[in-house]
């Protein structure tokens, strides 16, 4: 919900744990969706994404 540019590594934080949330309930559709975006974005926890999506 943050469009304003700022704090968008907050914002990818965020996708990466709504992802690995996903993974919890076996949605591996959404929670590649929500990683794909970290890694996109080159979040702070973007190499574990990228680890993640692999898994899948």
């Amino acid at each position: 919900m943050n469009n304003s540019g700022k704090f968008d590594n907050l914002k990818l934080d965020a996708h990466y744990f709504i992802g690995k949330s996903y993974l919890m309930i076996d949605d591996k559709i959404s929670a590649s969706e929500h990683l794909q975006l970290v890694v996109d974005g080159r979040g702070s926890y973007y190499k574990k994404a990228e680890a993640l999506i692999k898994e899948l």
